[in-house]
């Protein structure tokens, strides 16, 4: 299992830069960060840091994407969370369909929703609504066209998604208003907890095994065929 997560980390202006810091380090030097003395952090995968900067309610803030080979962040959100910085976070896999968050309510103070649930949650408002979804700004019309969503008339892209749960607003409402009641449905769908996560390694592990037994079912076969082939060919048979 593999899951896609985004931490965001606000606090004391020192505090996060000090972090940052070693984040950088971490990617460039694993072995020279404090976060390194974490056995966890060796499956933490294409990190991407990001810049420290002032949100909507001028604290200071970063975030950092990654990808993690466990199925359990616990240990690395408690080690952030022992910084002293308060720690927000998404986890989530489309494939088996994990969405997770530190609190409910983060979900629409920081839009942390998934880009799978996203397209999902906005195909399920126009197909219940039978309306077509238009845009406050600029008046860009979203439609679904079979299960696809379509963006003035081209694909909606992954981007556009974003933007619109981010910036946008429908008659006056911010989108994740007028949404809500649909985000938090598909969100109660989705597994929301890391020990709620299937482990695929017991299924691994089954394939590996069918896979040796069946190997080993065609080796006997074929030295039980090369032994008949000799003692027909010594026995003058053939």
């Amino acid at each position: 299992m593999k899951l896609k997560n985004t931490f965001i980390f606000t606090g004391n202006y020192t505090d996060l830069k000090s972090l940052r810091e070693d984040l950088l380090i971490f990617k460039r030097k694993k072995k020279e960060s404090d976060l390194s003395k974490l056995k966890e952090s060796k499956y933490i995968k294409n990190m991407v840091v990001g810049d420290l900067n002032l949100d909507e309610s001028n604290y200071y803030q970063f975030g950092i994407h990654f990808e993690y080979k466990l199925r359990d962040l616990t240990k690395l959100i408690n080690y952030f969370s022992n910084t002293g910085l308060k720690v927000i976070y998404l986890c989530e896999s489309s494939r088996a369909n994990v969405w997770i968050v530190r609190d409910r309510d983060d979900i629409l103070n920081y839009k942390l929703i998934p880009h799978f649930a996203a397209v999902e949650i906005i195909a399920d408002y126009i197909d219940y609504t039978e309306h077509n979804i238009i845009t406050d700004d600029h008046y860009n019309t979203i439609k679904l066209q079979g299960n696809k969503l379509v963006y003035n008339d081209h694909p909606m892209t992954k981007r556009e998604v974003r933007d619109f749960f981010h910036y946008s607003s429908v008659n006056n409402k911010p989108v994740s208003q007028l949404l809500e009641q649909f985000i938090f449905e598909y969100y109660g769908q989705s597994i929301n907890e890391f020990d709620q996560i299937p482990d695929s390694s017991n299924s691994h592990t089954q394939d590996s095994s069918e896979r040796t037994s069946l190997l080993s079912l065609i080796l006997v076969s074929v030295s039980i065929f090369i032994i008949l082939f000799l003692i027909s060919f010594m026995t003058g048979i053939i």
